[in-house]
């Protein structure tokens, strides 16, 4: 007995590789709605998981990435504080 096959056609076989590699987290062709939320979850050390980085070399720029992000937002916050602290005159 042979067991059970389904014919898929080739619009349908990519499509079904599409979704395996957007589980695993593979962005081909990525959008950039995809990868800003990438940057916001390591920004933000949220880390959620749903995308990975695929090799040591890409951990290094993400890593890098995130600690940079938390240097330059607090930057900005700092500086959004001095510009109000001018403003009021302190």
């Amino acid at each position: 007995m042979d067991p059970p096959s389904i014919l898929l056609t080739d619009n349908q076989l990519r499509r079904v590789s599409q979704l395996i590699d957007y589980n695993k987290g593979i962005i081909k062709n990525g959008s950039m709605s995809r990868m800003l939320y990438f940057s916001a979850t390591t920004i933000t050390t949220m880390g959620f998981g749903d995308i990975v980085p695929l090799d040591n070399k890409l951990r290094l720029l993400v890593g890098t990435e995130s600690i940079l992000g938390i240097i330059f937002i607090g930057l900005f916050i700092n500086s959004i504080g001095e510009i109000i602290k001018s403003i009021r005159g302190y």
